[in-house]
């Protein structure tokens, strides 16, 4: 964001920046997409989780039989 400058007073000179408007929409977009980013770190988190078990498991058996 570039300053800008804008007169307040007759001697006074103030530096003012625009705000960055977004619209609701692309905030709610944003989020959505975070959101199911998420998701998909869970999913393969808990893929990974269950495939290491299962691992595990099969690994306790040969060591037992």
């Amino acid at each position: 964001m570039e300053p800008k400058r804008t007169v307040q007073r007759s001697n006074q000179v103030a530096e003012v920046v625009e705000a960055k408007e977004e619209s609701n929409e692309t905030l709610y977009d944003l989020v959505k997409g975070i959101k199911n980013d998420v998701r998909q770190v869970q999913q393969t988190s808990d893929l990974i989780l269950n495939n290491t078990q299962e691992m595990l498991i099969q690994i306790n058996r040969m060591m037992t039989k």
